[in-house]
């Protein structure tokens, strides 16, 4: 089934969003701006089948592998920093900030090295430069 897309622009009374209380000019925030998420979504569409619970968005999907290699952090690391990092949750398209691993990540298994070609798939976000891990 395909990737569920993430809420854009949504209100909550009693959260803050994210974008309000990090900072705009971070290597992180800046790349997130820079990414073609929607390239993404067009590229990985093939390998969805229309059955089975709704998949994971793409950005997330793609956000976390990145932050995986970049900071060179087993999958369960990964989540767990994720969690902990509002400028890691907004680079992966959340508008507020996540307190839970279930919500988002339930069942999330993120590819190894070499099962995609990610370099070449970032390559022009890593051209701004100032990202960690990039060329």
């Amino acid at each position: 089934m395909e990737p569920s897309k993430q809420s854009r622009g949504g209100k909550d009374l009693f959260r803050e969003r994210l974008d309000a209380i990090i900072d705009l000019k971070h290597p992180l925030v800046r790349l997130a701006g820079l990414v073609p998420w929607s390239d993404f979504d067009e590229a990985f569409g093939r390998f969805y089948k229309p059955l089975g619970r709704r998949a994971k968005p793409t950005r997330l999907m793609v956000g976390l592998h990145y932050l995986k290699h970049t900071f060179d952090l087993s999958d369960e690391l990964t989540v767990e920093r994720w969690v902990e990092n509002p400028y890691w949750q907004y680079f992966c398209g959340f508008e507020f900030f996540q307190h839970a691993l279930t919500a988002v990540t339930d069942g999330v298994i993120l590819p190894e090295k070499g099962e995609v070609n990610f370099p070449t798939l970032l390559a022009g976000a890593w051209a701004i430069g100032g990202c960690p891990g990039s060329p």
